[in-house]
Order: structure tokens, then C-alpha cells, then sequence
């Protein structure tokens, strides 16, 4: 896959945003030191079956003097479930979402006209408006993942996060 397929960035004047397929695998049995390794023996050798594990990364990094700061960036892996949550924010069924992980934070947060992403963690902070252009082709990325990772249909998909963001009105309104 090109570039293009694996990832998307989104430029803005004071940061920039990208999102990424990843593709870790975890044992899900146990693990023992491999002592043929060139690693002195400290690597690790996964003796039970592997799994794919499919995820997201998303990072913020702080531009100055329109070059993007990359050893400053803020970066996460989702969960499925914070993907979903993500996907909901960026179709319009969720105000907003955040993803904290210790000693850092992404947020997602509707704006007339654009997604307003931030981002702080231990190097620094970083935000950036995501334009609508930018909203869908970030969703298209997104929903593509989850169809993939799920093995369901697009369609399905959106009408699950709608069902399931339906509960925020709800909850709202009781």
C-alpha cells in the first residue's frame, strides 16, 4: 500500500496531525527469552500462537517556523472502542472525545466548520484545526479501518455508532 493508504497528515500553522494503520502482534499464550537472539538474550520469543492486533496511531506535533516539530509529538495508540468513539466525533454523532494515557492527551472537539484537535503530553503541547476536507478523508480512513478490522460492512458500521451515540441524546433528554 502507498503512503496515502497507511496514513494521513493534516498541516496547520501552529501543529500537525497524522494518523496511521498499525499492525502489532501479541502472543496470546506466554513468552520465554530467546537466548539465540543478537540481543544478549534479552530479546523476548513469542512461544504461542500470534494474533493481529489492528489499531490506530494518532499524533499531534508542534509546527514552528512552518516545520513540524516531530520529537515533540504526542502520540497514541486506540483501542477498538476508542476508535469507535473517534469515528463518532469525526461523523458528527459526538461533540467531542478524548484519549488520555498516562502523562499525555488527544481531543477531538466539533467546531463550526472544523474539528479542533490538542494535544499535551510530556514534551510539550500542540493543537490544530482539521477542515472539513481534511474531517472526511480522515473519516474515510477511519470507517475503511474499521470494516477491515471487523470484517462488516460501512454501512453497518456508521448505523452502530449512530445507534450507539443515540444513547448521549438520550441520556440528555431523561
Amino acid at each position: 500500500m502507498s503512503d496515502f493508504h497507511n496514513k494521513i497528515r493534516c498541516f496547520g500553522s501552529k501543529g500537525v496531525f497524522q494518523i496511521e494503520h498499525i499492525f502489532d502482534f501479541e502472543a496470546i499464550n506466554h513468552s520465554q527469552p530467546d537466548n539465540t537472539s543478537a540481543y544478549n538474550g534479552s530479546a523476548t520469543k513469542l512461544t504461542g500462537d500470534k494474533v493481529k492486533r489492528p489499531t490506530l496511531g494518532i499524533e499531534v506535533s508542534p509546527v514552528s517556523n512552518q516545520t513540524a516539530l516531530y520529537e515533540r509529538k504526542t502520540s497514541l495508540e486506540l483501542s477498538m472502542y476508542e476508535i469507535m468513539r473517534m469515528a463518532s466525533v469525526l461523523l458528527g454523532y459526538a461533540p467531542g472525545a478524548e484519549f488520555r494515557r498516562p502523562g499525555k492527551t488527544i481531543a477531538f472537539q466539533r467546531q463550526h466548520q472544523r474539528i479542533y484537535i490538542s494535544a499535551s503530553g510530556t514534551k510539550g503541547h500542540a493543537a490544530l484545526p482539521m477542515d472539513m476536507e481534511h474531517t472526511a478523508l480522515v473519516s474515510i480512513f477511519v470507517l475503511r479501518h474499521l470494516s477491515t478490522t471487523l470484517q462488516a460492512d460501512t454501512d453497518a458500521i456508521i448505523s452502530a455508532i449512530r445507534g450507539a451515540y443515540a444513547l448521549i441524546q438520550t441520556s440528555n433528554t431523561a
